[in-house]
């Protein structure tokens, strides 16, 4: 099983989809999404939401394989 990986220590792959861990006052966030380039993320949320509030990525994982059924 994979590990959350801090984006302090590696980004993934450009156009890689995974799963992502974003900070949200005491919570924490699990989105998918793809990476676009330099921590810049498509298919979630986390880019702005609300009254222009920008949310920032902490963790990313691999994304794993989808159920067969």
């Amino acid at each position: 099983m994979s590990e959350w990986i801090s984006i302090k220590d590696r980004l993934p792959e450009i156009g890689q989809e995974c799963l992502i861990r974003i900070p949200v006052s005491n919570y924490h966030n699990i989105e998918s999404a793809s990476h676009k380039s330099h921590g810049i993320w498509s298919g979630a949320w986390c880019d702005s939401r609300g009254s222009g509030c920008t949310y920032k990525v902490s963790h990313w994982m691999p994304r794993p394989e989808e159920p067969s059924e």
